[in-house]
């Protein structure tokens, strides 16, 4: 678990959840697709999305903590390739009111520490190519962390053993 010395959060990768956590997870979905809150099919979905990743060691996902409140503040999914020798990086969000906190960038760095530690040699995203936008600050963060826009512009990718 890393700890940022200048905010109070921490990230780690979600390995159980509790009905909060659950909460925050779905809130964090919600903002940036509201149907996941308003359609029951949507929610149970993602619930059992959120299962899955915790209890699949090839699928996963990251998560900062605000440390005084515990409660769920960013996330960062993945999806491990060993065929491609390569972590597939979705759903990087951060709480709106959290954000400009450096908590994109600890989950991004999280998930290339992960990626080293299981010999893996690239780190890239799954989007659509609205996604891969000076706009989105998610995009933004990405090419400064050294990503660079593959496949026409329809995904980023970081290869590990040139950075």
């Amino acid at each position: 678990m890393a700890t940022s010395p200048k905010t109070t959060f921490s990230v780690t990768e979600l390995t159980s959840f509790t009905d909060p956590d659950l909460e925050d997870l779905l809130q964090l979905v919600a903002a940036v697709d509201p149907e996941v809150i308003d359609a029951p099919s949507h929610m149970e979905h993602m619930i059992n999305l959120f299962e899955f990743r915790v209890s699949n060691p090839d699928h996963g996902t990251f998560v900062a903590r605000d440390n005084r409140s515990s409660r769920i503040i960013g996330m960062l999914d993945f999806a491990r390739t060993d065929q491609e020798n390569t972590l597939h990086l979705d759903a990087l969000i951060v709480d709106s009111s959290n954000r400009n906190r450096g908590i994109g960038e600890a989950l991004v760095r999280l998930s290339r520490d992960y990626a080293e530690q299981n010999d893996l040699e690239i780190l890239k995203t799954v989007g659509t190519e609205g996604d891969h936008s000076f706009e989105n600050p998610a995009f933004r963060l990405l090419m400064r962390l050294g990503f660079e826009s593959v496949q026409d512009g329809k995904q980023m990718a970081l290869d590990l053993h040139e950075s």
